[in-house]
């Protein structure tokens, strides 16, 4: 029989918060999800934070990296899901994707991106960071800015931009990223390019002269081609230095990238440099506003390890009850406390996504997935094979007594790619003391109170398992400890409970026993009220399993005499009328 069991990664690390604490990292789930590749979903209870990280090995044969613009279009939405599934195929198999760069209005990144050597679009100017890949996996971040030239036998002349709006004088390459044509009007010159060579950033692209357009506009762009348009002194030039059938040079470049780029979008503020926290400078030098950077939001973050081996994609939820969201200082100290040498935050609140295989494991802070402007993806080109291993997950619970967890399991083959499972021969196991599980669905309900055990799964000859820590409580207080009531007015207890750590915790107010000493002095209602009955004193003992706290209520029914609208009521008489014209006592 084969056994797996999944390892638990524990953290505890001094980071920047609001307040400098030493904080618990709880990690719930550890998934291998290709070779060198894995998944963990880590919580921060006491703030609350829901972190998910992909940590993967640059350096393995079968990894690499690409970004996706939505639509293939550089004015285009799409969701980062969508983007991995279409870009999923046999050979090239998307284990993760992260959402990328902040967009403008179409869905046009705000910064550069390459794809495979293509530059999809420049900026005419640049003051923000972006995160890219030479040839081999390796790493790089950078503000960079755009130069690029055609070269001719006789002459260079300077391009602009790419795939920008033509304005005057400028000489704007063109590719398939831009659409079906230049889109540009009559007052210009144009020159259709079919590539001899592989389109390449940082070095040069050959290609032929085949098509030229005078005063036209408009020219329709090759698939996997490109076109040269010029207007007013770059319409001349094309004009005079470029013939059908000569061959050009193309020399596309971002600086201070030293190499040929292959994979490269741009981010939003650096984060970390040389292993430094330098979220405040970067974000004041990117020119960033004050709230964005201080307060809490759901984030996108990427980075790698100073020996640039290691990379981290990391997507954190925020604007919910769970998660609150991290800063910018947050977020940069949690990449470092992960081992980032350095690392970018990228497009967060809404947009922020982290699929693995095809799954969404975050929780979008929108309610749903986001249409973003583009994604980096990690692609496996390991090949399929025969069911090699199972995993539970979560396989790392904390749970308080009353809680629930639904536990799911996942095959795969030797290389990491799932395969389906046949869910009758699914079966789950646990300690009778730990709480019952329903052993075909999964879903276990923890019935004790400060214990630890494993829940078994098994599928064929298959197991894998997962640690249950039930949280002890120690401690209940409630409130009001003392209160004086009558038969008409309810009381409402607020119960608190406190961990081993005296931490507090509130549950709802079914997870209590309430024991009510006395029934004929008053009742608990449906929903956990007090409510006299008569005159008299009774115990409330709230019970969460063997711990007990103990409110003590006095029910007084008033007698006697009263003054009502300065009138004194005698025992019997007449009650004044509501409105009615009352006399001088």
């Amino acid at each position: 029989m084969r056994l797996t069991v999944s390892f638990l990664f524990f953290l505890v690390i001094l980071i920047c918060t609001s307040v400098r604490a030493w904080i618990r990292y709880d990690t719930l789930t550890t998934t291998r999800v290709a070779p060198g590749a894995v998944y963990q979903r880590i919580v921060v209870p006491d703030i609350p934070w829901s972190i998910n990280v992909l940590t993967f090995d640059l350096t393995s044969p079968f990894l690499h990296l690409e970004t996706v613009k939505a639509q293939n279009r550089i004015a285009g939405y799409e969701g980062t899901r969508s983007m991995a599934m279409r870009s999923d195929y046999p050979g090239h198999r998307v284990v993760a994707a992260i959402n990328g760069d902040f967009f403008a209005k179409g869905g046009i990144p705000i910064n550069a991106q390459v794809i495979n050597g293509q530059l999809v679009h420049s900026v005419y100017h640049n003051d923000k960071s972006t995160i890219g890949f030479y040839a081999g996996n390796n790493p790089f971040m950078a503000v960079v800015n755009f130069s690029g030239e055609v070269i001719t036998p006789s002459f260079k002349y300077p391009i602009r931009a790419v795939n920008q709006t033509r304005k005057t004088n400028d000489l704007i390459l063109y590719n398939s990223f831009y659409g079906d044509t230049t889109g540009t009007n009559k007052w210009g010159e144009e020159i259709k390019l079919r590539p001899l060579t592989k389109w390449l950033m940082n070095d040069t692209t050959f290609c032929i002269a085949e098509k030229k357009e005078n005063y036209k506009g408009s020219m329709a762009i090759p698939d996997g081609g490109a076109v040269l348009s010029g207007n007013g002194l770059s319409a001349t030039f094309l004009d005079q230095h470029i013939h059908i059938g000569d061959t050009l040079a193309v020399v596309l470049s971002l600086h201070p990238a030293r190499e040929r780029i292959e994979q490269l979008t741009g981010g939003f503020p650096r984060i970390i440099r040389n292993g430094e926290d330098v979220s405040t400078p970067c974000f004041h030098a990117e020119g960033g506003k004050a709230s964005f950077a201080t307060d809490r939001h759901p984030r996108t973050a990427v980075g790698f390890s100073r020996d640039s081996r290691k990379m981290f994609f990391v997507v954190v939820d925020g604007r919910q009850v769970y998660s609150k969201g991290m800063s910018l200082t947050e977020l940069a100290g949690f990449m470092q406390s992960l081992g980032a040498f350095q690392a970018i935050n990228l497009d967060g609140g809404g947009s922020s996504t982290l699929v693995v295989r095809n799954r969404i494991k975050n929780s979008p802070s929108d309610g749903h997935e986001r249409q973003v402007a583009n994604a980096w993806i990690l692609v496996s080109s390991a090949g399929n094979s025969e069911l090699n291993t199972v995993q539970i997950e979560p396989d790392n619970e904390y749970l308080f007594m009353g809680d629930t967890v639904q536990f799911k399991l996942s095959a795969w083959d030797s290389s990491y790619n799932p395969l389906p499972l046949i869910g009758s021969e699914v079966t789950y196991d646990v300690s009778p003391a730990l709480g019952p599980i329903d052993k075909k669905e999964g879903l276990f309900v923890a019935t004790a109170n400060g214990v630890c055990g494993y829940v078994y799964c098994r599928y064929r000859e298959l197991l894998d398992s997962a640690k249950i820590h039930i949280e002890p409580i120690e401690r209940l207080q409630i409130q009001p400890e003392k209160s004086i009531t009558d038969t008409i007015k309810p009381i409402d207890f607020k119960v608190q409970a406190f961990d081993r750590e005296q931490h507090p915790h509130t549950f709802n107010a079914a997870r209590f026993t309430w024991d009510l000493k006395d029934s004929t002095i008053g009742m608990i209602t449906s929903n956990y009220q007090f409510k006299g009955k008569k005159a008299g004193t009774t115990r409330l003992i709230v019970r969460f399993g063997e711990v007990a706290d103990t409110a003590y209520i006095e029910v007084r029914i008033g007698e006697g005499r009263s003054l009502i609208n300065g009138r004194k009521l005698q025992p019997g008489g007449p009650l004044p009328l509501c409105g009615a014209k009352q006399g001088n006592p």
